[in-house]
């Protein structure tokens, strides 16, 4: 652990602006695989300690009609350390 800001993340400018572009041309139908994804990704470029991903899944009030009423939300968490290697 260090206290140095040259150690720190940029989480807008690097962090933010990379998990777009990471995401575009690619689809995941789970979220724990997106959630996975994520932190492998951040895993692997940003080399942090661990990293906390949380996913929410919002149901647009459309969907009503078609899958009864909507959940008001559905949390994915992925919790992982650099030690755990990157999944499959």
């Amino acid at each position: 652990m260090s206290d140095r800001i040259e150690k720190t993340i940029d989480y807008h400018e690097a962090c933010c602006q990379e998990m777009l572009k990471f995401g575009e041309g690619r689809s995941w139908k789970l979220l724990e695989r997106l959630s996975t994804a994520i932190a492998d990704h951040i895993l692997a470029e940003y080399k942090p300690q661990a990293v906390l991903v949380e996913v929410k899944k919002f149901i647009i009030p459309q969907t009503a009609t078609v899958f009864g009423e909507p959940d008001p939300g559905k949390v994915c968490a992925v919790n992982r350390a650099e030690s755990a290697g990157v999944a499959a």
